[in-house]
């Protein structure tokens, strides 16, 4: 039951505590063999920017258009040779990201 009292709402149900980070945690991860997977190879794109200057100007320009960027990443892990892998994204010829 809920009372409004003035600007505040009190009410007699204590509040809803989440769990813990390491209690939403599964006890076993699982590992799938590389073999599961697939792999590929694109065309190299040109660079969009001639300079990081540039490219801070046309990130900003979207920022204005559009509002903040949301990006979600992720790491796959798996195993070969009985060794846990973690598989990597080669951008480029000299950048990886996880």
């Amino acid at each position: 039951m809920s009372t409004v009292t003035g600007t505040s709402l009190q009410t007699s149900y204590p509040p809803i505590l989440p769990k813990a980070f390491s209690d939403n945690q599964p006890e076993t991860i699982r590992l799938f063999p590389l073999s599961n997977y697939t792999f590929g190879t694109k065309e190299t794109q040109p660079e969009e920017d001639p300079s990081v200057l540039a490219r801070l100007k046309r990130l900003e320009e979207h920022y204005e258009q559009h509002g903040m960027r949301r990006t979600c990443e992720g790491i796959l892990v798996c195993h070969e040779h009985n060794h846990p892998h973690i598989l990597m994204l080669q951008i480029a010829n000299a950048f990886f990201k996880l």
